[in-house]
């Protein structure tokens, strides 16, 4: 019987995806068969190639604050040490070398740039064969939404738009919007007599 974890149950998409992950509970095939590893390593190293292509080139452009100048040598510095650790996963794996990215030089571009990774590590967090590739996912998805973050903020949009960071088209577990309620309790001011005019 399959069953599947919290982690392997956000993998699939969250919420949305809950009825019919519950209704495969009859099924053989495991998401998270090994024979997915290539294909999911590969995809985060390639994804996270493009991250370090772009905040290499933008890191040479000139920026108008230190501190984003910082903040663009670390997103670098950062992605390169997952490449690294990416590259010797997706050997192991069996997966090809990707193409090298083309990259744009602009924090816009660095963000757009992250959110591909955001995605590839989304999947990879829940359907990874073992706890250790899986854990690796989601350590790197937690970096990489923490630089999102950062850049969105540098660049003026919301750096947190919704509470699960997943890099997809959709927001699979989006907060509800607000409810107002109106208060039917009376407004009318009371009267509390204290004595009689004349003092009596």
């Amino acid at each position: 019987m399959l069953t599947i974890s919290r982690r392997g149950l956000l993998a699939l998409g969250g919420a949305g995806a809950a009825g019919a992950a519950l209704t495969a509970c009859g099924a053989e095939d495991d998401p998270r068969a090994e024979g997915r590893d290539p294909e999911l390593l590969g995809a985060m190293l390639e994804a996270e190639l493009g991250v370090e292509a772009s905040a290499k080139a933008t890191s040479g452009q000139p920026q108008e604050a230190q501190a984003v100048a910082e903040l663009v040598e670390a997103v670098a510095e950062a992605s390169g040490a997952r490449v690294q650790e990416l590259r010797g996963l997706a050997s192991d794996a069996g997966a090809p070398e990707p193409s090298a990215p083309q990259a744009e030089r602009s924090l816009p571009a660095l963000a757009a740039a992250i959110q591909p990774a955001l995605a590839a590590y989304h999947e990879g967090s829940g359907l990874l064969s073992s706890t250790e590739l899986r854990s690796t996912a989601t350590s790197f998805l937690a970096q990489c939404a923490a630089a999102a973050a950062a850049i969105a903020d540098q660049i003026g949009e919301d750096p947190v738009p919704q509470p699960f960071v997943t890099g997809g088209g959709e927001a699979p577990l989006a907060a509800a919007p607000p409810t107002t309620t109106t208060s039917t309790a009376s407004t009318t001011p009371t009267t509390t007599a204290t004595g009689s005019e004349d003092g009596g």
